[in-house]
């Protein structure tokens, strides 16, 4: 186990010597193998020394580990109004409604029509990183092209692929058939009350090389936020180089220095419920557009965020495609940066109001 905490450490220099240029990324993935590796050693020696020092009724409880588990029946769903969902159809537009609210209206922002120049900035190197650091093993979506055949066409004929990835962006357009996705439901574990939409996670499986178009993107966008230092400093998630590690060193940090000029810190903490699908498509235009972000890139998003659909898949069935109407998709590679841009500028207001007042 002091082998396996020793190791990210190392893994976290790695990276830092790779981004002054002064590791390869054969170390890194190296070094990334060697961690999974004692993880995994370490998963099967914690296993062995439970069976060996396990109780009577703990051998029964190992047994119900290593059984695959039954095909689940979704039960009943109650709507907000009392209502009862027992079709699969109404359970699955339940859990539809639960998992992709309505997007705030927010502004009218069209993104501009031409202009840009961000496809020029994306390297032969930036698509090949975003096909190949994805597991051959990542459950494709609908069209069941997964990882492991678009890396043998990569092989065949990359420039094939890096045409298509460019031109989405030259363009603005993110295609319409890698707009839709399955969406796997899933009871919570050890919620209470199984008969309400929120007790069910929806995973998502998206369309393999429309993935690596999104993986290309959040990369461009969290790279050029970093080099123009476009987000506030207070701002920690879905940040390059930046972890909850470093949010509560900063707490602790100012905690230290108020009470050392002999003040009490107070700490205010917000859930924002839905962030993502609450994310209002005109409002995030608008803030790409303020923070100049090019063109070309502001119109993918804006293609990204529209016209998407799902398939819903639940209790071993699948449904038809259906129309969806969110803001930002969870689960989605891009997601993350996007939202962390929608807020970027709450931070300035907010530190300007303690100004005024």
């Amino acid at each position: 186990m002091v082998e396996i905490a020793e190791n990210p450490m190392i893994l976290g220099s790695i990276y830092s010597a790779k981004n002054k240029e002064e590791a390869s990324r054969q170390q890194v993935r190296r070094q990334q193998s060697n961690l999974r590796r004692m993880i995994r050693q370490s998963k099967m020696e914690t296993w062995r020394k439970f069976l060996t020092s396990a109780t009577r009724d703990q051998v029964w409880q190992a047994l119900r580990y290593t059984k695959p588990g039954g095909q689940q029946t979704t039960k009943s769903l109650r709507s907000r109004n009392g209502e009862m969902a027992e079709s699969w159809m109404e359970k699955a537009e339940l859990i539809k409604e639960q998992a992709f609210p309505k997007p705030l209206v927010g502004v009218e922002r069209k993104a501009q029509e031409e202009g840009g120049e961000m496809w020029k900035k994306i390297t032969d190197e930036d698509i090949r990183e975003a096909l190949f650091n994805d597991s051959v093993q990542s459950a494709p979506g609908v069209d069941r092209l997964g990882f492991k055949a678009i890396r043998l066409l990569w092989d065949w004929d990359s420039q094939r692929i890096i045409n298509i990835v460019k031109t989405s962006f030259r363009l603005g357009i993110h295609p319409r058939l890698w707009k839709e996705s399955k969406r796997v439901v899933i009871p919570k574990p050890n919620k209470p009350d199984y008969r309400v939409a929120k007790a069910y996670r929806v995973i998502t499986l998206l369309k393999c090389l429309g993935k690596v178009v999104e993986k290309v993107a959040a990369n461009a966008i969290a790279e050029e936020c970093e080099r123009r230092r476009l987000l506030h400093d207070g701002q920690f998630g879905c940040r390059k180089r930046r972890s909850t590690i470093d949010a509560v060193g900063t707490l602790m940090k100012r905690v230290e220095e108020a009470s050392g000029r002999g003040n009490t810190a107070a700490v205010l903490l917000i859930d924002v419920k839905g962030a993502f699908p609450h994310v209002a498509k005109g409002n995030l235009i608008k803030r790409m557009e303020e923070i100049g972000f090019e063109a070309d890139l502001v119109r993918w998003v804006e293609s990204f965020m529209e016209d998407r659909k799902v398939i819903m898949s639940m209790d071993g069935m699948e449904g038809d495609s259906m129309d969806v109407q969110t803001g930002v998709p969870q689960g989605l590679p891009v997601s993350p940066v996007l939202f962390v841009i929608y807020l970027s500028g709450l931070f300035s207001q907010v530190e300007n109001k303690e100004k005024e007042s």
